[in-house]
């Protein structure tokens, strides 16, 4: 029997190695998982390229039409198709997958209903790679550590009927139970999927078990996704993916599997959740800085992470209203606009696609609105002390900005006096509020 002890999880974590699912990859109805024709069906694979074996190339067709020529010709056991360019590469093997981002690749099945658990699991592993590989390890343990634990004198369909039950007031119990159920059933991705949700929802009292539950239920979500065969079902655990690498903070795997999800099936409040993961922790523009009390001033944009490397078209991303000839430098974390005029306002655009330095682009349009006020009133001495002469017209040189008075206190030293302040180090030195009293 499992017990209820986190540790039980702790050591539970496992998987395979992935790749990912790209931004503008087809919807759901393009990338349903298989499209039936007799005998022979495709299951399609967004975001891999099936490398080599090509025997005809396909150009200024649509996914469909790609599929379907690959249907009708008994030559084909694959294709890759180039959303981009619209192109269809009909392909003799299919044994060398890689990922590509503008990519869809289909593979002929043949008298098969559904496919093989280690062909399915390969298939979802080609589609992870944003995760750490840390994560995806975790998530094969997991599955071993279950398939390991002793069985329970139960039916699958009766222990996760114990394990719903037990859901809502100890999410904690209600894990181990629905482990014990994937002892029995482990290619149950609901059972999987039950797992992560309950184990996300876990709060033992000790701060190390709390986490280590967080960590299995990411785990559990990946064993999940890695079962799941149509396009809303892999949508699903991605969902429940996200919101587990939410729950430990890890915010850019997080969007990413969303965006993954997005991919497959378009949903309105998957759509709203993503929006806000975006606005709250994705790559986005953080702020900015007005260097207003330099004497040439300049707006600097800041961003929530390091921008691409390769600097040189940035600045084509930032573009000033009705200005042409102002200077616009990147630099690591922000882009700075020079030329920019004290008491003056300046309509700034921060087009969407300014690209990170880890691959993320800025999902929205930024369109600020930022005022240089004035300089502060400032004054001081062009040097550091003066001696005046006795007699004369004696001035002491002031620079002012933003002000034409000033208030001003002149100390005589005495002839006498002269020696303890040449001794004392005063003489010819900027005088402190104490040496002054």
């Amino acid at each position: 029997m499992l017990g209820s002890s986190p540790r039980f999880f702790a050591g539970c974590v496992g998987a395979l190695f992935a790749a990912s699912l790209s931004t503008g990859l087809p919807t759901a109805s393009d990338a349903a998982e298989a499209a039936e024709d007799g005998a022979r069906s495709i299951l399609l694979t967004p975001g891999m390229d099936y490398f080599g074996g090509d025997y005809e190339t396909l150009k200024g067709v649509d996914l469909e039409a790609c599929r379907d020529a690959c249907l009708e010709d008994n030559r084909c056991s694959a294709f890759t198709f180039n959303s981009k360019a619209g192109w269809c590469f009909l392909k003799a093997s299919a044994s060398d997958a890689r990922p590509f981002p503008d990519a869809v690749s289909g593979r002929v099945r043949i008298g098969q209903t559904t496919v093989s658990s280690p062909d399915l699991a390969a298939s979802r592993s080609v589609e992870l790679r944003f995760l750490p590989r840390g994560e995806l390890d975790a998530a094969r343990k997991l599955a071993a550590r279950i398939a390991e634990a002793a069985p329970r004198e139960q039916a699958p369909a009766s222990l996760a009927a114990e394990a719903r039950r037990a859901a809502a007031n100890n999410p904690q119990r209600a894990a181990d139970i629905y482990a014990a159920a994937l002892r029995l059933s482990p290619d149950n991705r609901s059972l999987w999927l039950d797992l992560a949700r309950t184990a996300m929802a876990a709060e033992p009292s000790d701060w190390q078990a709390r986490q280590i539950f967080k960590q299995d239920a990411t785990a559990a979500a990946v064993n999940a996704y890695w079962r799941s065969e149509g396009a809303s079902d892999r949508a699903d655990a991605l969902v429940v993916l996200s919101r587990t690498l939410a729950e430990r903070d890890d915010w850019r795997p997080a969007i990413r599997s969303l965006r993954a999800s997005l991919a497959l099936v378009e949903d309105a409040s998957v759509r709203a959740e993503y929006d806000r993961l975006i606005g709250e922790h994705g790559f986005r523009v953080t702020g900015n800085e007005v260097d207003s009390d330099a004497a040439s001033p300049r707006i600097c944009l800041q961003f929530s992470d390091p921008l691409a490397r390769d600097r040189g078209q940035l600045a084509d991303f930032v573009r000033v209203t009705d200005r042409t000839d102002l200077p616009i430098e990147v630099e690591a974390r922000q882009i700075c606009i020079d030329g920019v005029e004290h008491g003056a306002r300046y309509r700034i655009q921060v087009r969407a696609g300014l690209p990170a330095a880890d691959g993320e682009t800025l999902a929205k349009t930024s369109d600020l609105e930022i005022f240089v006020r004035d300089r502060a009133p400032m004054v001081r001495f062009l040097g550091r002390a003066y001696v005046l002469p006795a007699g004369g017209d004696p001035a002491i040189p002031v620079v002012s900005v933003n002000t034409d008075r000033i208030d001003a206190a002149v100390y005589r030293i005495g002839d006498r006096a002269l020696g303890s302040a040449v001794a004392s180090g005063r003489f010819r030195q900027q005088l402190s509020t104490w040496d002054a009293n």
